[in-house]
């Protein structure tokens, strides 16, 4: 997990957070926020703790739940695509016979 000294250097995951669906909540703050706020100074001379974070939060500060809610298009609901496979092939089929 990125190691961040002080809070200007934790932005980077704020920043991210912001975006996210969690968005910070204090009643219920993202399991992956809570980990690294709880143990980012832990994992200085531990080398398991520090390599279970990265698949958190890698070296560069990116959360690694909010890469994967962007991949699955769930960050940004107007750019998913709500059809079923099967029509989504229909509608290539079908375009691709013009």
């Amino acid at each position: 997990m990125a190691y961040f000294p002080n809070g200007t250097a934790g932005m980077v995951l704020d920043n991210q957070c912001c975006e996210c669906l969690h968005r910070g909540d204090d009643v219920e703050m993202c399991p992956v926020y809570f980990v690294q706020a709880s143990f980012n100074y832990d994992q200085s001379d531990n080398a398991l703790l520090e390599r279970c974070l990265n698949h958190l939060v890698d070296e560069d500060g990116i959360c690694q739940m909010k890469k994967t809610l962007e991949k699955l298009n769930l960050l940004n609901p107007e750019l998913a695509d709500d059809r079923s496979e099967l029509e989504k092939w229909e509608s290539e089929r079908v375009g691709g016979l013009k």
